[in-house]
């Protein structure tokens, strides 16, 4: 999604929440600051498009209906695994270890590293409440090669998708890299499901999600299992 479209969204979405984009800037500065000091390489949009581009896509989110049947699909029709973090528990116990992984590090630290090690790409996402576990954590990541974004301006390999949550951000990506079909799975819009600090705010969250996908990817196909 190209920032001339998605700014406006953007700010319109700032102003719902009460936030400041200058707490989003100052995360992504700190994002691309911590990624230079652990020297942790980055993954080129070229490279992304590369692994993405003209492939079928499935993205799972954090939904209740997680079905054991997912992993007989992914095998059956191989497509580019695409994982929001915090469903990541669920899936480490299927032994599914998806391609990518949306987090803005707040979902279990540890199966999202033990999917790292076994080969996820991690795309990394600041936002203006986590530069304190990016500052703190990011230097585990200097092993592997990441893609990192943000929800502001791009800048250097610090990008912008579009979306807003772990999970739509996800569909964002693979749309912008030019995937196709691609598929959404295990999301649930009505029900804050798992981590819930604040149920009114995740709700609200999740309102947000389901307009952008509806406002601008229409395309998506939800899969039951």
């Amino acid at each position: 999604m190209k920032f001339e479209k998605w700014e406006p969204v953007y700010i319109e979405i700032l102003n719902s929440f009460g936030w400041k984009r200058s707490d989003d800037e100052l995360s992504a500065i700190a994002l691309h600051k911590e990624i230079i000091n652990s020297g942790i390489a980055q993954y080129t949009r070229d490279e992304l498009r590369n692994r993405i581009k003209n492939k079928n896509v499935i993205v799972i989110g954090n939904g209740p209906s997680l079905s054991h049947d997912i992993k007989k699909w992914i095998e059956s029709h191989g497509p580019v695994v695409i994982a929001a973090d915090s469903v990541m528990d669920r899936l480490i116990e299927l032994e599914i270890i998806p391609d990518f992984i949306t987090t803005d590090l707040d979902g279990n630290l540890d199966s999202i590293m033990e999917a790292v090690n076994n080969g996820s790409i991690p795309v990394i996402h600041s936002h203006g409440d986590n530069r304190d576990i990016i500052k703190s954590y990011m230097r585990n990541f200097s092993p592997f090669r990441i893609v990192a974004t943000t929800q502001s301006y791009a800048f250097e390999r610090i990008y912008n998708f579009g979306g807003f949550t772990d999970g739509d951000r996800a569909l964002f990506m693979a749309d912008e890299l030019s995937a196709t079909p691609i598929y959404a799975y295990n999301f649930d819009f009505n029900t804050p499901y798992g981590k819930n600090k604040n149920v009114e705010i995740k709700r609200k969250k999740l309102e947000w999600a389901k307009n952008l996908i509806n406002r601008y990817l229409p395309y998506i196909k939800f899969l039951v299992i």
